[in-house]
């Protein structure tokens, strides 16, 4: 007995010394970035809506903020920030997407694409000798950019072997009027001056029903080559124009064309 009860005094005694030296440790910076909600990006990289973090494939998306705060304007602003996405920039030809190094004929890359480009469902491609060059469409009013790595040729088609790219624009709103005009000037050395500028209206048709967005927008970019056998200046110059419309109809709650 008097062993058992020196037993039970020591180890009250320790758990009391223990509770007297005890005291929370301070938080850290790593608390608190686990305590902050991840934000939620829905994708519709699998053609249905559904949470990024929920896809079972390997998705790089890039939201419109994201694009914003990188100055994006074009593929090659976006591309070196995805990882396992590289490109050749054949200037007017457009350029060549490979993701994952993934190529089909080593030989002729050209003649064989394996990686997609879409603008929301419309497969922008090249054809003959040009089909692994896209097209580069300006990224104005734009929702996200999708990365799809490896094969998607389920969903995206034989030119998605590799991966696809979706450029993902913004939907008519039926809900409200809205109206944006911006416009950004640039000068490169060697060069002349250079000018952005783009418009977006979006006019419900029937409030809460249909809806019609259009986009406008004019983009020139100096060149700085010079051409000394036909003395022209600025021979690699860039100048775009281009302009879409969409419209939507809310059938119900859950269906739209």
């Amino acid at each position: 007995m008097l062993t058992r009860t020196c037993t039970l005094r020591s180890v009250a005694h320790l758990f009391f010394a223990g509770s007297i030296f005890y005291a929370p440790a301070p938080s850290t910076a790593a608390d608190e970035v686990s305590a902050t909600p991840i934000e939620e990006i829905i994708v519709t990289a699998t053609r249905r809506e559904a949470d990024l973090q929920s896809v079972p494939l390997s998705v790089t998306a890039l939201t419109s903020e994201y694009l914003q705060d990188l100055g994006a304007t074009e593929f090659t602003d976006y591309a070196r920030v995805v990882p396992g996405l590289t490109f050749v920039d054949q200037g007017f030809a457009g350029e060549q997407h490979t993701i994952r190094g993934i190529r089909l004929n080593p030989f002729l890359p050209e003649i064989n694409p394996v990686t997609a480009l879409y603008l929301d469902d419309v497969p922008i491609i090249g054809s003959g000798i040009l089909g692994n060059y896209h097209a580069d469409p300006m990224l104005v009013d734009i929702e996200r950019v999708e990365v799809l790595r490896g094969p998607q040729g389920t969903l995206f088609g034989a030119s998605a072997m590799g991966g696809a790219i979706r450029i993902i624009t913004r939907k008519p709103d039926p809900a409200r009027y809205e109206g944006l005009v911006e416009s950004a000037i640039s000068t490169m050395t060697d060069g002349d001056i250079g000018y952005e500028i783009y418009g977006v209206v979006n006019a419900p048709l029937a409030r809460g029903k249909a809806a019609v967005r259009a986009v406008g927008y004019l983009s020139y970019r100096s060149g700085y080559i010079d051409n000394l056998n036909t003395g022209n200046n600025n021979v690699n110059d860039k100048d775009v124009t281009g302009a879409r419309i969409s419209s939507v109809y809310r059938v119900s709650d859950s269906v739209s064309v």
